[in-house]
């Protein structure tokens, strides 16, 4: 037996392999020393009303209104979860699942969604598999935070788009509500927007982000 191949079984010993023995060492490194970053926080972040506290380094981006948030390593965000903190509320628009490194981007929601009063799935947990499990409530009137634009975005490279006229883009974590279809209205900065585009590309299985497209009609 070769020098190297004692040095590998005992390497295996830590990890199922060399690379996977790095990565704990890794892992076990960033763990460490998370929280002494001077942008350390602990802050709430919920997904249809279940809170879970997370130690986060919040780093600004070169748009005050997007923050890229870092978590401790194999922590897994969904996108459309509500974080809080600076006296406000910010919708998690992306996740990168490398366990490593886990961060996402979260942009600063500014302005609400009210929802009448119905019943609604909510969700509880996840079974072994890892899938949403949902419970049936009845709720009072919903109040739900959003990023409104009148601009089609892209944040990896700062490039825009103007919708027409007296159009605006809403960004909501996914939610379904018999007042979130097609040529229903909402009200928003004190006027009324008629549905007039539901984009549901970014969720699965009920988790995510739902995009309105919407037009502004008179009052």
């Amino acid at each position: 037996m070769s020098i190297f191949d004692d040095y590998s079984k005992r390497v295996v010993r830590v990890g199922n392999s060399i690379a996977n023995s790095l990565s704990n060492s890794t892992k076990t490194s960033i763990s460490q020393s998370f929280s002494d970053s001077p942008f350390y926080k602990e802050i709430v972040i919920s997904l249809n009303g279940l809170g879970k506290e997370y130690g986060v380094r919040i780093v600004e981006t070169n748009n005050y209104l997007i923050r890229e948030l870092l978590f401790l390593p194999e922590t897994k965000i969904p996108r459309g979860s509500i974080a809080e903190f600076n006296d406000y509320k910010w919708l998690i628009t992306d996740f990168n699942e490398n366990d490593l490194f886990a961060k996402a981007r979260a942009r600063q929601c500014n302005n609400y969604i009210k929802l009448s009063g119905l019943d609604q799935e909510e969700l509880i947990g996840y079974d072994e598999l890892g899938r949403p499990v949902y419970e049936t409530v009845k709720v009072s009137e919903t109040t739900i935070p959003c990023v409104c634009d009148t601009v089609i975005k892209n944040d990896d490279t700062e490039r825009s788009i103007n919708l027409p006229q007296e159009q605006m883009l809403a960004i909501i974590p996914y939610t379904e509500h018999e007042q979130l279809d097609y040529d229903k209205e909402l009200i928003l900065y004190g006027s009324h927007f008629k549905i007039i585009g539901i984009d549901d590309t970014e969720s699965i299985n009920k988790v995510g982000l739902r995009r309105l497209t919407l037009e502004r009609v008179a009052d």
